[in-house]
């Protein structure tokens, strides 16, 4: 199932929160939603969870409008808001259980989803704990198996790795990696840029309501080559950017030379057509531009 965001519009007052923000989702596909606090990352999750209604604009799910129509988009949708109520003393198991019901799951599909769900977000042991004791890295925890009981086919994750320890930021990143793999939508926010540039597939970012930029974090991303030769730096790169491969040759300090590819260009065979042509390639790295870099260049961190 894929969604389109249409020119979505939210004012608050005087501030703009969301200006006319488009663009498309589609399934199989983690997509990071970046931007500084302030940005209009929260109001738009909330607008395509259907928690919220735009002042213009709307929210397409194959087709179909969640603004006119939400009794036929809501079901298909998860979402895992950036905090899980922490106020309720019902313990874990039971928290669960009665997410299932309120949704018309029972007999054995309840109980199956619910031990996978178990099983899947590590939550054995926590099971008779009540929500109230739990700390914010484990509640992060029961929050997106909530979200996962109903097995919806679109993922919106606000901040899912706020307060997890190392070891569940890994396996969050397994979890949600594997659900990608099997077609589900996932979009989600988060302010660690690395943890993204690991995960997704592609990123949005947006500052003060507008979109920055929206791309393709794996193959639409210049890669950058640092060489070094047992030749001259300046007679190599001479003959480097007559090469069509080549988009431009500069000298990094006195002995390497940072060369940027042409997309689609695999920087190990670049390397290994040079070395076959007889060029003495004493060391290569690849030099990828990361989230943090494309992130910097397209915002200058303004806020609302």
């Amino acid at each position: 199932m894929s969604m389109e965001v249409i020119h979505l519009t939210r004012r608050f007052g005087n501030v703009t929160a969301l200006d006319a923000v488009s663009f498309h989702l589609t399934p199989g596909k983690i997509t990071g939603f970046v931007g500084p606090n302030g940005a209009g990352k929260s109001t738009a999750i909330r607008i395509l969870a259907g928690r919220d209604l735009p002042d213009e604009g709307d929210v397409l799910l194959d087709g179909i409008s969640l603004c006119d129509y939400p009794e036929k988009c809501l079901a298909k949708i998860g979402f895992m808001p950036d905090s899980l109520d922490d106020s309720t003393n019902t313990n874990v198991e039971e928290y669960l259980d009665f997410t299932l019901r309120l949704h018309g799951i029972s007999g054995q599909e309840r109980l199956d989803r619910l031990q996978e769900t178990i099983r899947i977000t590590g939550l054995q042991p926590l099971l008779d704990k009540t929500i109230a004791s739990l700390s914010k890295g484990m509640r992060q925890r029961v929050s997106l198996a909530r979200v996962l009981l109903t097995d919806p086919e679109i993922l919106l994750l606000d901040e899912p790795a706020a307060g997890l320890d190392p070891r569940a930021r890994i396996e969050l990143r397994d979890i949600l990696r594997a659900l990608a793999n099997k077609g589900k939508l996932i979009f989600l926010s988060s302010h660690i840029l690395t943890e993204l540039d690991d995960l997704c597939d592609q990123t949005i970012i947006i500052e003060k309501g507008l979109l920055k930029k929206h791309t393709d974090l794996h193959t639409h991303v210049t890669d950058t080559l640092l060489l070094s030769s047992a030749l001259p730096p300046a007679e190599l790169a001479e003959k480097l950017r007559k090469r069509p491969e080549v988009q431009s040759v500069a000298l990094e300090g006195k002995e390497k030379l940072r060369i940027i590819l042409h997309p689609g260009t695999a920087p190990a065979n670049f390397v290994a057509g040079l070395i076959t042509e007889g060029v003495p390639v004493t060391g290569f790295e690849i030099a990828r531009r990361h989230l943090e870099d494309i992130f910097l260049d397209a915002t200058k961190g303004e806020v609302q």
